[in-house]
C-alpha cells in the first residue's frame, strides 16, 4: 500500500510539472504493452522511464522535467531508421541526451566544389562539361532555428557567394561591340592553344530545411537567391607563337535569379550537393539562353 501511495503521488507531480511549464514540450506519445515503467523524482527532477515495448525489448525512453520547466528527452529505438518531419520523434543510438526547447544557433560552414551542367542550351553550343566548375560557398554565415530539438527538424537561413565557369568545346565567346550582347562563335584558324569561358560571380541568400536521417546523417532542400555581382568572357589563344587573351566584362546577366538546392551530409562534415538553376542566364536578347545543373561534393556544407 505504501508502494503504490508513493507511486500515485510521484505521478502526480510529474503530471503537475508539466502542466505547470510554460516552457515544457507538450508532445504526447503513446507506447503500447511497455514491458517496465519508472518514475524517479531525485533533486528536483521527476523522470518518466520506459524500457522495452512488445517486439523490441530493446527500446527506452526518459523524459525528464527540471525545475525550471524543462523539459529533456531520450529515447533509443533500434528498430526506427529514420524520423518523419514534425511527427516523429527523437531517436538517438547513441544513447546521447538532446534538448527538446526551441531556440536559435549561429554557425559559420565552408562550401563545396562541383562541375556544371548544361540542362538547356543551344543546340549548336558545344559545352565541356569537365572544365564547366563551379565553387559554391553558400553558407559562410548562417543561422538555425530549432522548432523543437537539434535532432528534430530545423531552418537555416545563410549568407554566401557562388562562382562558376561555363567552358565551350572548340568554340569561343565574342560580343558585339554595339549591342554589347554576348554570343558564340568559331575560332579562326589561325589561332592554336585556345580556350574560352564564362564567369558568374553571385552573392547567395539560401533558406534551407533539414531534416536528420538517423545519427549520422542529414537532408537538406530548399532554394536561394542569387545576387549576380559580375559576368564575364575570356578568351585565350596563340597566334604566329605570340599568347593573346581577349575579356569581356559587364555582361547584361540577369540581376537576381533564383535556384533550387539540395545536399546529403554525414556527420554534417562532407557530402554530395545538386544546384539546379531554372532561370535564363542572360536578359532576354543579350545572350544565349543557358540553364545548369550543378553536381558537387559538399565539406561542412
Amino acid at each position: 500500500m505504501k508502494k503504490s501511495a508513493i507511486s500515485l503521488l510521484c505521478a502526480v507531480c510529474f503530471a503537475a510539472n508539466i502542466w505547470a511549464a510554460d516552457v515544457a514540450n507538450t508532445d504526447s506519445i503513446n507506447i503500447a504493452n511497455a514491458k517496465n515503467v519508472k518514475i524517479v523524482e531525485r533533486d528536483g527532477k521527476v523522470t518518466l522511464m520506459i524500457e522495452g515495448t512488445e517486439g523490441n525489448p530493446d527500446y527506452t525512453y526518459s523524459r525528464t522535467i527540471t525545475p525550471d520547466g524543462a523539459s529533456v528527452v531520450k529515447e533509443e529505438n533500434r528498430g526506427l531508421g529514420f524520423k518523419i518531419p514534425f511527427v516523429d520523434r527523437d531517436t538517438d543510438s547513441r544513447d546521447v541526451v538532446k534538448s527538446r526547447r526551441s531556440h536559435f544557433d549561429f554557425c559559420m560552414n565552408i562550401g563545396g566544389f562541383g562541375w556544371a551542367l548544361a540542362t538547356q542550351k543551344p543546340s549548336d553550343l558545344r559545352y565541356k562539361t569537365k572544365h564547366s566548375v563551379e565553387f559554391c560557398f553558400d553558407h559562410l554565415i548562417n543561422v538555425k532555428y530549432y522548432p523543437q530539438g537539434v535532432r528534430r527538424t530545423h531552418f537555416m537561413l545563410g549568407f554566401g557567394m557562388q562562382w562558376r565557369n561555363i567552358a565551350l568545346d572548340n568554340q569561343r565567346w565574342m560580343r558585339d561591340p554595339e549591342t554589347r550582347q554576348i554570343a558564340y562563335g568559331a575560332w579562326d584558324d589561325s589561332q592554336y592553344d585556345r580556350n574560352s569561358s564564362l564567369h558568374t560571380y553571385s552573392l547567395t541568400v539560401p533558406l534551407m530545411i533539414i531534416q536528420p536521417i538517423g545519427s549520422d546523417f542529414s537532408l537538406s532542400v530548399g532554394a536561394k537567391a542569387c545576387f549576380n555581382v559580375s559576368a564575364s568572357a575570356h578568351c585565350n589563344y596563340r597566334c604566329d607563337d605570340i599568347r593573346y587573351t581577349e575579356s569581356f566584362s559587364h555582361l547584361n546577366r540577369r540581376p537576381v535569379t533564383a535556384e533550387l538546392c539540395a545536399a546529403v551530409n554525414f556527420c554534417e562534415s562532407i557530402g554530395l550537393y545538386v544546384n539546379y538553376a531554372p532561370c535564363r542566364m542572360f536578359k532576354d536578347g543579350k545572350g544565349p539562353d543557358i540553364k545548369t545543373l550543378s553536381i558537387g561534393v559538399a565539406i561542412c556544407y
